[in-house]
């Protein structure tokens, strides 16, 4: 009997060793950002200073800091150095490492979490300073804006550990929500007669008016930002702190051209573009800020087409002075200077607005 025991015992134990406990696998969820079209955003709550970020052609970079469970201390999960580059994926939403062909996805346990730091650069020269980005601050050193940059920082997401909600945005699907703020301003130059002074009526006098050599001196082309951001001790987007409130370290004075040598005729009824809203440094507006111009008045008396005086003048003025109420260019503002030439009395008047730099233009408040 004692041996019949042992040999049902012996089969027990190979059975027992042979034996695979199948598990069932906890389905993987890839990350992704939901970066979506913020027009709508931006209406509903003008304060918000978000912008948009549209272009499904464009990248931008991010870098992830992995608090996870029973480990101490952060881990570095993706994008060290200038961090991972993120694509639109096709599928409406956004995906880190996509372009290297890499996925990356979210931890199996829910005492984990992620916090997300993003930005785009779209010049880059240089970038942000990598060595000293973290959760907590980010900085652009010494960085020299051209006519065309564009760098955007997005709120940072603390305490990640799925994908938001697709109805979070606007056409985007579920992800890491990215709200990106302007780190740059934009100006323009515009310029017109005032009303009524290119028509003539019962034979008065009537004017042409053309402007040339518009330039504004003495702008900063370089400057440092400095950000700040802070663990909210919970899972939620929080904007980035302009430290200084403004860019710091200003320097590189330069005269930005705005309209050359040739003669652009103006008119009454339209405003004429002397230079397109391009890119510049945010910075106050100063004493120093000069703007200049040529202007040539052709006087006409009622319908002749031979003027009777041509007059070439020039003017030279303190920005601030002619329009006090912008006080400084701030992040993300676009801001549009309209001059007015009065020909009849030979003054020059300023009209400028002020928005958020959102896609088109339009609306804010104008001054005259």
């Amino acid at each position: 009997m004692k041996k019949y025991v042992g040999i049902a015992l012996a089969a027990l134990v190979a059975f027992s060793a042979c034996t695979k406990v199948e598990r069932d696998p906890m389905p993987a969820s890839k990350i992704s950002f939901a970066v979506g079209d913020y027009a709508h955003r931006t209406k509903a709550d003008p304060a918000a200073g978000h912008t948009l970020f549209s272009d499904v052609s464009t990248t931008f970079n991010s870098r992830a800091f992995l608090y996870g469970a029973g480990v101490s201390g952060v881990q570095h999960f993706f994008g060290t150095g200038e961090g991972e580059v993120v694509a639109f994926d096709g599928t409406n939403a956004w995906a880190p490492g996509a372009v290297r062909g890499k996925e990356y996805f979210w931890p199996f346990s829910s005492e984990s979490y992620i916090n997300f730091v993003c930005w785009y650069d779209k010049n880059g020269t240089p970038s942000v300073h990598a060595d000293s980005l973290d959760e907590t601050q980010m900085h652009w050193l010494e960085r020299t804006i051209v006519a065309d940059d564009e760098i955007m920082f997005a709120d940072e997401a603390w305490r990640y550990n799925n994908n938001d909600n697709a109805q979070f945005l606007y056409e985007a699907s579920a992800g890491v929500p990215v709200l990106f703020h302007h780190a740059l301003a934009q100006v323009g130059f515009r310029a017109r007669i005032k009303s009524g002074c290119d028509v003539s009526t019962s034979g008065l006098t009537r004017w042409e008016v053309s402007i040339s050599d518009v330039a504004l001196s003495n702008v900063y082309n370089t400057g440092t930002l400095n950000l700040s951001n802070a663990d909210p001790d919970s899972r939620t987007i929080v904007p980035w702190t302009v430290d200084g409130g403004n860019w710091t370290d200003l320097d590189d004075a330069a005269s930005v051209e705005i309209a050359g040598t040739s003669q652009v005729a103006l008119n009454a009824s339209s405003e004429t573009v002397l230079q397109a809203p391009r890119t510049v440094l945010p910075q106050p507006v100063n004493n120093n800020m000069m703007l200049t111009f040529n202007y040539r008045i052709s006087s006409y008396r009622g319908n002749s087409e031979t003027p009777f005086s041509v007059e070439y003048m020039s003017f030279s003025g303190s920005l601030k002075a002619f329009t006090p109420e912008i006080e400084a260019w701030g992040l993300g503002q676009r801001i549009i200077y309209t001059i007015v030439i009065d020909p009849s009395t030979d003054t020059i008047l300023f009209d400028p607005s002020l928005t958020d730099w959102v896609a088109g233009e339009g609306g804010g408040v104008t001054v005259e």
